[in-house]
């Protein structure tokens, strides 16, 4: 699994039919991975781009576990719930998407690391991963721990909530030497919106990239726009991946 381009789309959004044919063309013009939101009325930790998206699809049938079973069953990639804990842990929702076989991670950014290592071992015997978080502000030490029980690392490339302007890039060294001495999958995420800036972190050493405010202003112009820089994205970074 190298040179993954993971791509964020909030379920349901623009609408239930329209989300589920965005995400599946998206597929085809050369997305790896889907990393789905599940609606929330308080996604705190998303930009405001994001956020407005939320407010659009917040108690729709994107919550029903029917819309769901067909994003599963219409689309032919890896599948990772992006929720928050109160509305996917807490309520229990997550085990039924387990149980179901409904996504193969997720991804839980305002959860702990106690409450995410706890997630993994519950999971892992369902084939489950469960993303650990670390960044350009994690210790050593800390990222050792995280690594040793996560095999699927987001790592946040700068401090803040997504979307962010004006955020500054930190230091990935340490958490690439770190993931390589323990044969872990690191996935970059925060700040990418370009061809070029997805090929560099690759080439840098990094396993993945995550998209998400990025693809989401994009389908606000139009799924044309989505359709061309998911394609562009792909095309820079498709040399050398054996996914």
């Amino acid at each position: 699994m190298r040179n993954v381009i993971v791509g964020y789309f909030l379920a349901g959004y623009p609408d239930e039919v329209e989300s589920i044919r965005i995400m599946r063309q998206s597929v085809n013009e050369g997305l790896h991975v889907l990393e789905v939101g599940y609606p929330s009325a308080s996604p705190s930790y998303d930009g405001e781009i994001i956020q407005a998206a939320h407010a659009v699809v917040t108690g729709h049938g994107a919550l029903e576990l029917s819309y769901w079973k067909k994003l599963r069953a219409d689309i032919d990639a890896p599948i990772w719930v992006m929720a928050y804990q109160s509305d996917f842990i807490d309520s229990g929702v997550y085990r039924t998407f387990a149980e179901e076989k409904l996504c193969d991670a997720i991804v839980i950014p305002d959860a702990s690391d106690e409450m995410r290592a706890t997630l993994q071992k519950e999971l892992a015997p369902q084939g489950v991963e469960v993303l650990g978080f670390a960044g350009v502000d994690t210790t050593e030490q800390t990222l050792r721990r995280i690594m040793k029980i996560h095999n699927l690392i987001y790592f946040r490339l700068y401090v803040g909530k997504t979307g962010s302007t004006n955020a500054e890039e930190g230091d990935t060294s340490l958490g690439l030497r770190v993931a390589a001495e323990l044969d872990k999958k690191l996935f970059a995420g925060f700040g990418i919106s370009t061809a070029e800036r997805s090929k560099k972190l690759l080439s840098d050493g990094f396993d993945g990239v995550i998209i998400g405010t990025a693809f989401v202003k994009a389908l606000n112009d139009s799924s044309e726009s989505l359709y061309d820089l998911v394609s562009e994205i792909a095309e820079a970074t498709k040399e050398g991946n054996d996914t």
